[in-house]
């Protein structure tokens, strides 16, 4: 197979890889800059919240609700409901906070059902991965707090 060939089809098969999942988030959190800069290993984040309810992303749109569980020993989640179309806020424009992603990994695409329950491809050891748009900042461990649901960063970048 010629050279032009050969990298046509590594575009393409990199291509379809990367359209064919989808991300699968909690809603984003907002940090202040100083808290971020300052984040280590140990430190709990509380999430104000005592439901774990996911969002799937396609890009930066939220394509369906989903709930955390476990399917076989293994990080799941039940869609609860398709949405259609709605974008993911974005705080990015205030200056002395960041808007955090929360990632559990990620789904294909084509698995996307309402009322299924479809295994979680993780990309890391650690329950969720913090972003910082695209840069990884951090792993963390759900852990359980007074108020609710929290993260344990285990890991920082």
């Amino acid at each position: 197979m010629p050279d032009s060939q050969m990298q046509r089809l590594r575009q393409l098969m990199h291509k379809t890889n990367q359209e064919s999942y989808l991300q699968v988030i909690l809603a984003p959190v907002i940090l202040k800059k100083s808290a971020l800069k300052s984040l280590s290993i140990g430190d709990v984040i509380p999430l104000h919240t005592s439901a774990i309810e996911l969002l799937l992303l396609d890009n930066e749109t939220i394509i369906a609700k989903a709930e955390y569980g476990v399917l076989e020993k293994k990080p799941a989640i039940y869609i609860s409901s398709i949405e259609t179309n709605i974008q993911l806020p974005n705080f990015q424009k205030q200056k002395k906070y960041k808007q955090i992603t929360l990632s559990f990994g990620k789904i294909k695409k084509e698995k996307l059902a309402e009322n299924s329950t479809i295994a979680i491809e993780k990309t890391s050891f650690y329950d969720i991965e913090l972003y910082d748009k695209e840069h990884l900042i951090a792993e963390a461990n759900l852990v359980i707090l007074e108020s609710g649901v929290g993260l344990c960063v285990e890991r920082v970048e």
